[in-house]
């Protein structure tokens, strides 16, 4: 085996999806414009270094991303609220014609 002088890490560490801690509540897209704006501001200050500038423009990447993904369930929760609805006028239709 050819050692190429790293040191070995151990597993210890937790993924960082599993040590998420979950919201009650979904960010509104007002809540998430106000972050955005607030980003935008942060990158206007003179002088950031590179990591910062990187950090900022992932969120901004995620927020781009977290705006897709909640219209997307907002159209699904309108379809399932929909459907339900139509289930109990099938269900109450269905006892008529028993």
């Amino acid at each position: 085996m050819i050692s190429l002088g790293l040191e070995e890490q151990q597993q210890t560490t937790k993924s960082p999806c599993c040590s998420l801690e979950l919201p009650q509540e979904l960010p509104t897209i007002e809540q998430a414009l106000k972050t955005l704006a607030a980003v935008l501001t942060q990158l206007q200050t003179p002088g950031l270094d590179r990591s910062e500038i990187q950090r900022l423009r992932t969120i901004i990447q995620g927020l781009k991303i977290y705006k897709e993904i909640l219209a997307d369930y907002a159209e699904y929760r309108a379809i399932e609220e929909r459907l339900d609805e139509l289930e109990k006028k099938y269900a109450a239709l269905s006892k008529k014609s028993t």
